[in-house]
């Protein structure tokens, strides 16, 4: 959250995720799974890496909405006027379920 690197990104992409409305950003990386919409965005940050060791995650401060730390993976359905994200376990368990409308 507070690495050079993170905040390197943010200030990179923030201004073309605003100029452009950009909806969701989906990523992975981070050995978690995380959700967050940020208070002041228009962007939901969707985090899905954990198809390994996982790594300990807290929920963002900022807008978090889901963080866990376990392996599954997200599915999503993009219909033309919404997302449906789904978080599911490695066992497969929906951990978590958002409905994004446009």
């Amino acid at each position: 959250m507070d690495a050079d690197e993170t905040k390197a990104l943010n200030h990179l992409l923030n201004p073309i995720f605003y100029k452009y409305k950009v909806d969701a950003y989906i990523c992975g990386h981070e050995h978690s799974l995380q959700y967050i919409k940020p208070k002041s965005g228009y962007t939901h940050y969707f985090i899905s890496g954990a198809g390994s060791e996982t790594t300990p995650t807290i929920l963002h401060p900022d807008g978090g909405k889901f963080a866990i730390s376990e392996n599954g993976f997200m599915a999503f359905s993009l219909l033309p006027e919404s997302l449906l994200v789904q978080v599911i376990s490695y066992k497969g368990d929906v951990l978590y379920k958002e409905i994004i409308k446009k």
